[in-house]
């Protein structure tokens, strides 16, 4: 009876074995992701930006004074076109930041479904720790019973008997 209780506990625990380690990668994967989204919204500065309709705006309008002006002096004509190129050096970062953010939407669906994953294993080591301890406890009282079982097929009738009488004198 142990022993069948005994190989139950076993194949538990080799479960939970492997259900700890399942856990242990999936943290490790989620850490790795949230590592990688952290270093996508640093890279492409994801929310400090501005907006793309705006940049492309401001871009218009330079563009738009630049080709009306009069006699505009060679210098101011470099100035607004070297403002033309930072603000598309911008605008690129935010196009850049846009197509960030949907594999960001992406990875971040990841984790949460790692992390659902991961929360299910949980309970399900949980319920193993529990299944594990009443088996612990059924092997208690099985060996016990044994114990008493073995104790009293040692004994014979003439023994208990003998134990009788010497415990009725006794309390005489």
């Amino acid at each position: 009876m142990s022993d069948t209780i005994t190989s139950q506990i076993d194949e538990i625990e080799a479960k939970r074995k492997e259900k700890l380690a399942r856990i242990k990668d999936i943290s490790d994967q989620v850490r790795k992701i949230a590592e990688d989204i952290e270093k996508i919204r640093r890279e492409s500065g994801l929310g400090t930006l501005d907006d793309e309709r705006i940049l492309q705006k401001r871009i218009e309008q330079i563009d738009f004074r630049i080709s009306t002006a009069k006699n505009m002096p060679l210098k101011m004509e470099r100035e607004l076109a070297a403002g033309i190129a930072e603000i598309e050096k911008k605008l690129k970062k935010v196009r850049a930041a846009k197509e960030s953010s949907k594999s960001l939407k992406e990875l971040e669906t990841k984790i949460s479904s790692l992390k659902d994953e991961r929360d299910k294993l949980k309970k399900s080591l949980d319920v193993d720790q529990e299944e594990i301890e009443d088996l612990k406890e059924s092997m208690k009282f099985s060996g016990r019973r044994q114990v008493r079982e073995a104790a009293i097929e040692q004994f014979t009738l003439g023994d208990i008997a003998a134990i009788k009488h010497k415990k009725g004198k006794s309390e005489e």
